[in-house]
Parts: structure tokens; C-alpha cells; sequence
């Protein structure tokens, strides 16, 4: 399913100031080695999550994302349709 809105990615919303906050506090208590992230956005809070030393991950968001502001390494970041999404093998700590 193919939409004809375009989805504004904006800085107030896309940063990293949540993730800054609440991922410390949860990793307190559990520290994943990986993290995959569907609905990624442009990747601020597996940003955030590579700060902090997760040393596995992955963001999965729309074909609609530019990727020349997505803020992880692109091999980390997969640009599908999100109600084409199949089952995978690969297991993550935290999703």
C-alpha cells in the first residue's frame, strides 16, 4: 500500500532529546546488544543507543525517508514498505 502523503521528517520531532533521556535510565536495568527499531524515523534514538554502546543496529522505516538525513550508519537502516514486512530469523535484545 503506496500513500500519497508525504511525511515531513522535522527536527522538533526527529532529535534526540527523548531517547537521550529515557534510554540511560532503561539501560540501567537492561543493556541490550542490539536493538532494531521499526517506525525508525531518521534513527535518533538507535543513535542514541550506538552512544551508548549498543554495538548492533537496526532501523527499519518507510521508502518516503531521505536518507541523507538519516543520523546512523545507512548500512544499518532499511527503507521498506511497512505493511510488507516479513518474519525474520535474526533475534534483538530490545525492540
Amino acid at each position: 500500500m503506496k500513500s500519497d502523503v508525504l511525511y515531513h521528517h522535522l527536527d522538533e520531532i526527529h532529535n534526540t532529546r527523548s531517547a537521550s533521556i529515557i534510554l540511560p535510565m532503561l539501560f540501567e536495568i537492561y543493556k541490550p546488544n542490539s536493538v532494531l527499531d521499526v517506525g525508525a524515523g531518521l534513527g535518533t534514538w538507535l543513535k542514541v543507543c550506538i552512544d551508548l554502546g549498543v554495538s548492533e543496529v537496526l532501523g527499519i522505516d518507510g521508502e518516503y525517508v531521505d536518507m541523507s538525513r538519516v543520523v546512523i550508519p545507512h548500512e544499518c537502516f532499511l527503507r521498506k514498505d511497512l505493511t510488507q514486512l516479513t518474519h525474520s530469523e535474526k533475534k534483538y535484545d530490545l525492540t
